[in-house]
């Protein structure tokens, strides 16, 4: 069968009928102001490197003319015949001659909700959106799915350490972060540094959890060596701690999807041969809608809600969905009514006061939150 899919802006609404059922070939129908070069040439590489078997063309009725389109809906029928309409997208003038051509060769009209599908028989990867809405998802060591057993027992000991003290990881990350001037492989010299009740208090807790080892505190020098380098990567900044314990309350609750920490995304400029790269903390599938998630340790400014709600919609489209995951937010705010009202106005979950909370709970309210 074929199907006749209305080309629309929202990417995903061009690809969920071959999502959703087997077609032998795809028919995308729309003018050149919505389906112009660049955009045709995105559908067709995707359907082409994910769906090879299914043959796939674009046919180009005039713009806002009924009767042009009724023309080009008759022609595909008369060259294929067994066709379906899919009309979840597409202009005004196509869905009106597509209900005329329903009706003259009594042919079925197919709506599908994005945001609830119902059965799929092939289901979008966190790379396969990227890619239909033309970027590219840059995998390195630190930035592909890992689920490692040692790493996740690492992060839940670190992170009941600091529960319930906002301040704890953030002031902890401040030093071992001036501890970087100082390193040499794993270890951390400095002289001169005298350490105040909290410094000493957190370097002590983490020397008896092992994960810094031949702590020396005497005569204002401090040396240390971290366990291992992964070690090392986490504590030096409060945000990769919350970035972890995001990613790991998410990542063993999503079943058949994907989740991916420390993401770089990579998307053409409009200057030729230059590329614009895009960072983002944690991102997922749920269903076919990527979630896109920032996570913040430490003080927060609004310009944190204009970048994530930028790259979920270069990168996610329509259908994205964006959560900024806090410390304590109303503790690092200068006006957080302001910034709570905003948020929500731009569609993006707020998910405050994690560092209260188990990495179980994180993970249901998380969950929770994208599920309303």
């Amino acid at each position: 069968m074929t199907v006749i899919e209305l080309f629309d802006e929202s990417k995903t609404e061009n690809i969920i009928s071959i999502l959703c059922e087997k077609y032998e070939r795809i028919v995308f129908v729309g003018d050149k102001t919505v389906m112009n070069d660049a955009a045709a040439e995105n559908a067709g590489r995707f359907v082409k490197n994910n769906f090879p078997e299914i043959q796939f063309s674009f046919v180009y009725p005039k713009a806002d003319d009924v009767k042009s389109a009724v023309e080009a809906l008759d022609d595909i029928i008369t060259e294929y015949g067994d066709c379906c309409f899919e009309a979840t997208g597409g202009s005004d003038a196509v869905l009106i001659a597509v209900g005329i051509i329903s009706e003259r060769y009594n042919l079925p009209i197919i709506n599908y909700d994005v945001r609830n599908p119902g059965k799929v028989t092939k289901r979008l990867s966190l790379h396969q959106v990227v890619e239909l809405n033309g970027g590219v998802v840059e995998d390195f060591e630190n930035n592909v799915r890992t689920a490692d057993s040692v790493l996740r027992k690492d992060v839940s000991f670190l992170w009941r350490m600091g529960r319930n003290d906002p301040e704890f990881w953030i002031k902890g990350g401040k030093l071992l972060g001036e501890c970087q001037a100082h390193l040499s492989g794993l270890k951390v010299n400095i002289r001169n540094r005298s350490l105040n009740d909290f410094e000493s208090a957190f370097l002590n807790k983490l020397s008896s959890a092992g994960f810094i080892e031949e702590l020396q505190t005497a005569r204002n020098t401090l040396t240390f060596y971290y366990r291992d380098d992964k070690i090392r990567r986490i504590l030096i900044k409060a945000g990769n701690l919350l970035e972890l314990v995001t990613f790991f309350a998410v990542y063993s609750r999503i079943s058949e999807s994907d989740a991916y920490r420390g993401v770089t995304l990579v998307h053409e400029s409009e200057s030729p041969d230059e590329f614009v790269r895009n960072e983002v903390d944690v991102m997922f599938m749920q269903g076919l809608q990527p979630v896109f998630v920032s996570c913040k340790a430490g003080n927060i400014s609004k310009d944190a809600l204009y970048e994530l709600e930028t790259v979920a919609a270069r990168f996610g489209g329509k259908y994205a969905k964006k959560m900024l995951v806090t410390g304590c937010i109303r503790q690092n705010c200068t006006n957080y009514e302001y910034f709570e009202k905003r948020a929500k106005s731009m569609g993006i979950i707020l998910i405050d006061n994690v560092y209260k909370k188990t990495i179980d709970a994180v993970g249901e309210e998380i969950l929770a939150a994208i599920s309303k």
